[in-house]
């Protein structure tokens, strides 16, 4: 706060030794190190000027942090920035299908079975491919009913301005840079893909020899060969195909939870920067209208497509004399999950609430005025119609109430209280005095204050954890916040 203020005044050695000391304490302050980065530039210290906005991008994305990145010649890419909201360990339900494949036959013995076996496993793929692209369906004509409405400004207007919070925003940016440099998030059919090439290089040219092989050996049997020749011939090529293809099936797993991690990033992107309908209560996120997504569909559609044809049929041969017949075999694969959203956050302030579920956010106006901007972005301000405190002097705050309709008195009076107390006696019960587990208030110089709030202790969905905050007035561009993901602009 204090280096915050020497740069309010224009003092730059002060506000850059006070700010240096602050992110020396804690790296990643996103306020400390973007209003460094402003200074170092002013000094002609662009390399110090792009490591400063790298610390306080990653923290906490903004558009504007990314241009100023551009504009001292340095591209951002997805590694610069967390997204720390959470799903499910296994999002769709996938692990357990990696254990499903039929066994391969090690002799003529096992063939019979092995047949039906795979029949039954590419049955039950067929079956729940139908059945998932019944559901992908369903949710495509829901999505079509959605983006013919989104034309309509009264309803897309309360959609975006809904889903104008930080984990929307940043999983929209993070998503597209991931797209292009893939290097923290792919997408199931990318690694399907990769598997499959894995189990091409893996068998194929294995198998190739060992057929050829096989085909020779059988070939060169004298004419009054016995049925026990050629059962050994099979046998052998049996049990060595065996072996190839179940390393094959080892490399192919190998792939899926070597990029596991990948997989469950790229679906957290997609699940916090996907628009939903939420009908007529805009500001009341359900969690079964997002679980009724078309992504989760279509994701789990294409894995099972491309599970069932990963793994080749294996080669069969069967004992010369008549064998009892194997009876149709039955298969039941595992059913697939569908994720839900566990982020949830409330912050609540002396004029204010504002809460957060998954990747809406719902701002409790009651105390406020509000109006909402027509962009299309949907952003919200929140606005008082004067300062409410309009200067500080020797440590006496002057306030103004102009015409503020919802803001009484009583009200501001809250919010100086809460500012003196907060200065006086430093974090009260219920905050963290270890500034790495706080969230920042940021602003820019036309006087917009961007509150970006973090996760305490690396967990969501604590909804007892009330921020309270103090506030720098007249050069006000930063204050200290405990609590989760929030993003919200006001305007004083």
């Amino acid at each position: 706060n204090i280096g915050q203020a020497w740069y309010g005044l224009g003092d730059m050695n002060n506000a850059k030794k006070f700010l240096e000391s602050a992110t020396a304490l804690y790296s990643s302050h996103s306020m400390a190190n973007l209003t460094l980065s402003n200074i170092y530039k002013s000094q002609g210290d662009s390399g110090k000027a792009v490591a400063a906005l790298q610390a306080s991008i990653r923290k906490c994305y903004t558009s504007e942090k990314e241009e100023k990145l551009k504009e001292l010649g340095y591209e951002i890419d997805e590694d610069d920035i967390e997204f720390p909201y959470p799903l499910d360990e296994d999002l769709l339900g996938i692990d357990p299908f990696w254990n499903e494949f039929p066994p391969i036959p090690g002799n003529v013995t096992e063939s019979k079975m092995a047949e039906k076996q795979w029949e039954a496993f590419k049955e039950a793929c067929d079956s729940l491919l139908s059945q998932t692209r019944a559901k992908e369906a369903e949710a495509e004509e829901r999505a079509k009913v959605f983006m013919a409405k989104m034309n309509d400004p009264e309803f897309h207007q309360p959609v975006l301005y809904m889903h104008n919070n930080q984990p929307h925003n940043v999983a929209e940016r993070k998503l597209i840079l991931a797209t292009i440099h893939k290097k923290s998030a792919l997408s199931i059919e990318e690694v399907m893909v990769m598997a499959a090439n894995t189990y091409h290089n893996t068998t194929t040219e294995r198998l190739n020899a060992l057929q050829k092989k096989h085909d020779t050996e059988l070939r060169n049997l004298p004419k009054n060969h016995s049925c026990d020749d050629e059962i050994a011939i099979h046998n052998n090529f049996l049990f060595q195909a065996k072996t190839v293809m179940d390393e094959g099936t080892v490399a192919v797993k190998k792939v899926y939870y070597q990029n596991k991690k990948k997989i469950r990033t790229f679906i957290r992107l997609i699940g916090y920067s996907t628009l939903n309908d939420y009908g007529s209560v805009m500001n009341q996120f359900s969690h079964e209208v997002w679980k009724a997504n078309q992504w989760i569909f279509t994701y789990q559609a294409n894995f099972i497509s491309s599970f069932k044809s990963l793994i080749d049929n294996p080669v069969l041969y069967y004992p010369c004399t008549e064998t009892p017949e194997v009876p149709k075999q039955t298969k039941v694969l595992p059913q697939f999950k569908i994720p839900d959203c566990p982020h949830s956050a409330t912050v609540k302030l002396p004029v204010g609430k504002i809460m957060e579920r998954c990747n809406t956010i719902d701002i409790d106006s009651s105390k406020l005025k509000m109006r909402k901007n027509n962009s299309q972005k949907g952003e919200v301000e929140l606005t008082f119609e004067d300062p409410i405190l309009k200067s500080v002097d020797d440590g006496h705050l002057e306030t103004t109430i102009g015409d503020a309709e919802q803001v009484t008195p009583d009200e501001v009076q809250q919010v100086i209280d809460e500012i003196k107390k907060s200065a006086a006696n430093g974090p009260e019960q219920g905050q963290s005095a270890d500034p790495s587990k706080n969230g920042t208030i940021e602003a820019d110089e036309s006087g917009h204050i961007l509150i970006n709030t973090n996760k305490i202790d690396g967990r969501s969905g604590n909804n007892s954890n009330i921020i309270k905050s103090t506030v720098n007035s007249g050069i006000g561009s930063m204050g200290s916040y405990t609590g989760f993901g929030g993003r919200i602009s006001i305007s004083h």
